[in-house]
């Protein structure tokens, strides 16, 4: 299968699907979920290698494209009004979470420290791909528009995105035995 031909039929299954699951009544993101793995699984050896080494770069497209749709959706008044709450739940669930998954995966399946903090903090992100597109779409409606409920739910979640990834990092460097530099990755976050 060609590089063209494997795009569309990506694209335009995802849609498909996407329309077909959000006329079930069920979340487009868990149609175009299972195009993804079930074109994966049934056509793993017709996918051009070439895909394989874009995978990286899509995935972080896609993440960029997902957070930038969120930015967007905020406007500065309101971040404002709503920035030190934003701050605050971004990363006090993150380190809740990540935290008492640490411990649940150390003591429950015997990870050690470093792979415990790996999982904990890689479950504990927030899935920017469900929580953006249904947080604009409230906003749209005019939901939580007295509290600015999505907006700051928007602005937690690309926060605790980064700095739960931050903290996978770290965690990551500490297992790959490189000596993390904390203040330079503190500071490179965006």
């Amino acid at each position: 299968m060609s590089i063209n031909l494997l795009i569309v039929v990506i694209l335009l299954g995802g849609f498909f699907f996407g329309k077909l699951f959000h006329r079930l009544g069920l979340p487009t993101v868990l149609g175009m979920t299972l195009w993804g793995v079930a074109l994966g699984f049934f056509s793993k050896s017709q996918i051009p290698p070439l895909i394989w080494e874009l995978a990286p770069f899509l995935k972080s497209a896609a993440l960029i494209t997902i957070l930038l749709r969120a930015g967007l959706g905020i406007q500065k008044q309101t971040l404002r009004k709503v920035g030190k709450s934003a701050l605050f739940m971004s990363f006090i669930p993150c380190i809740i979470e990540g935290t008492a998954l640490l411990f649940l995966s150390r003591f429950l399946f015997s990870f050690s420290w470093l792979e415990a903090g790996m999982l904990g903090f890689m479950l504990s992100a927030v899935s920017p791909a469900v929580v953006v597109p249904s947080m604009l779409s409230l906003k749209e409606k005019g939901y939580g528009k007295k509290n600015e409920i999505p907006t700051l739910v928007l602005a937690g979640a690309s926060l605790d995105d980064v700095f739960a990834i931050t903290l996978f990092t770290l965690f990551l460097d500490l297992g790959k035995g490189v000596n993390p530099d904390y203040l330079r990755s503190l500071f490179s976050i965006p």
